[in-house]
């Protein structure tokens, strides 16, 4: 998508902010989005997409980045482009519970259960895109989900045999090992 800048200063600061994202400054771009947004109302798709691009990469907040795709969807952004971007939001929530001490610490209270309610983000996806390409992805992380929190199963190979037998082409064997390990201990 090739934006349309309102004026030549509004075309620098996108060229600005283009080479503070590069550079990995991901703090700075996110202020500089939101200073856009405010200055440049009839952009405003673009710049939530920014925003959401910033929050997701410098502070790993998938709920506050799939609001700002949302926005950048409902103000004209490229739908398959906001797809992508919700979808990543939504599966990388499930893959930041295993990778990160912080992301475990979110959904595992002191007595083991599961208490943060991750899936909401799939959830949404599938509301945003009820025909969405990722939905098959979204069902299989939601029994995941579903299984493990409602303890479903007594043991880890019982849930492991029912998601791969109900997903033929599963895609989240990993995962579902990872969150085994960490809730069937």
């Amino acid at each position: 998508m090739i934006p349309k800048f309102s004026s030549q200063t509004e075309s620098d600061e996108f060229l600005t902010l283009s080479k503070t994202i590069q550079a990995g400054s991901y703090e700075n771009a996110l202020t500089m989005s939101k200073e856009m947004l405010e200055k440049y109302p009839d952009n405003k798709h673009i710049y939530h997409n920014q925003i959401g691009a910033m929050i997701y990469l410098s502070k790993n907040d998938y709920w506050g980045a799939t609001r700002h795709y949302e926005k950048a969807l409902e103000y004209g952004f490229p739908a398959d482009t906001c797809e992508d971007n919700i979808w990543e939001s939504a599966e990388d929530s499930f893959k930041f519970l295993i990778d990160s001490e912080a992301g475990f610490c979110a959904v595992m209270g002191d007595d083991g259960n599961i208490v943060t309610r991750v899936y909401t983000l799939v959830e949404n996806y599938k509301n945003v895109f009820p025909s969405g390409k990722f939905n098959d992805k979204a069902d299989e992380l939601l029994f995941i989900y579903e299984n493990i929190a409602g303890s479903v199963f007594d043991d880890a190979e019982a849930l492991r045999q029912a998601y791969n037998s109900s997903f033929a082409d599963a895609n989240y064997n990993e995962l579902l090992d990872e969150l085994c390990r960490i809730y069937f201990k």
